[in-house]
């Protein structure tokens, strides 16, 4: 005797739909409510599902965001709901990794890339004080230079050599 049985992920369409202004492109379009889930079935029948993700998707730009699993299973009930579009962060169609999506490795990167350029701004402007101490040398006293260059006199008096 065969068994045929298996794990499988679907995605489906839910009964809303609703007009409104998108607030990522400012054009009219249709708020769509999708479900995506992971089933269970035995002789094709879908026995049991889980891992319930709720998303709406916009028709006008494709932008997609994450849906509350609260409204979601009111919208799978057809209960009657409307929608705050302000609390949905929406992104592209095309990022598959939305779910999966971990805004501090976003962030930390952000914050490690300006302290890079916040360094890299710093150590130009510290070149650019040397040049001017070195065509100052000759000119002005080393405490001058040091109060107009922001270098210490030590820095200067090592320019000197």
């Amino acid at each position: 005797m065969f068994f045929i049985m298996g794990i499988s992920q679907e995605e489906k369409k839910l009964d809303f739909d609703e007009f409104t202004i998108c607030k990522c492109c400012g054009k009219y379009g249709h708020v769509e409510v999708y479900i995506s889930y992971w089933y269970f079935m035995f002789f094709f029948i879908p026995l049991f599902k889980w891992n319930k993700t709720y998303f709406v998707k916009m028709t006008c730009c494709n932008k997609i965001g994450k849906l509350n699993n609260e409204i979601g299973r009111k919208i799978e009930k057809k209960e009657k709901v409307s929608l705050d579009l302000d609390n949905i962060e929406f992104i592209d169609l095309e990022d598959r990794n939305y779910f999966n999506y971990d805004k501090s490795e976003e962030i930390n990167k952000s914050i490690e890339d300006l302290e890079f350029e916040k360094k890299k701004i710093e150590q130009g402007k510290k070149e650019k004080a040397i040049e001017i101490a070195k065509e100052l040398l000759d000119v002005l006293p080393i405490e001058v230079i040091a109060q107009k260059t922001g270098l210490t006199i030590e820095e200067i008096k090592n320019l000197k050599k």
